[in-house]
C-alpha cells in the first residue's frame, strides 16, 4: 500500500495523508481536510466524511457490522 505524506485530489492541493480505510466505501487512503476532518478523496464515495463522523462521536463502545 502506498504511504505518501500528502494526497492530491479534486481540489488540486496537497493535504496530509491518513493511512486508513474509508468506512463508507472501503478504499485505502484518506486525507486530513479543512478543519482537521478525516475525509475520503473518492468522488463516488457514498459518505466521504464517514471517518470523521465516527471520530467525532463521543461514544466509546461502537458496534461495527
Amino acid at each position: 500500500m502506498p504511504d505518501p505524506t500528502t494526497i492530491r485530489h479534486g481540489l488540486g492541493t496537497d493535504f496530509p495523508f491518513v493511512a486508513a480505510y474509508c468506512p463508507a466505501c472501503g478504499r485505502y487512503g484518506l486525507f486530513l481536510g479543512a478543519g482537521g476532518h478525516v475525509t475520503c478523496p473518492q468522488q463516488d464515495c457514498p459518505n466521504p466524511g464517514a471517518a470523521s463522523e465516527i471520530l467525532d462521536d463521543g461514544e466509546t463502545e461502537h458496534i461495527v457490522k
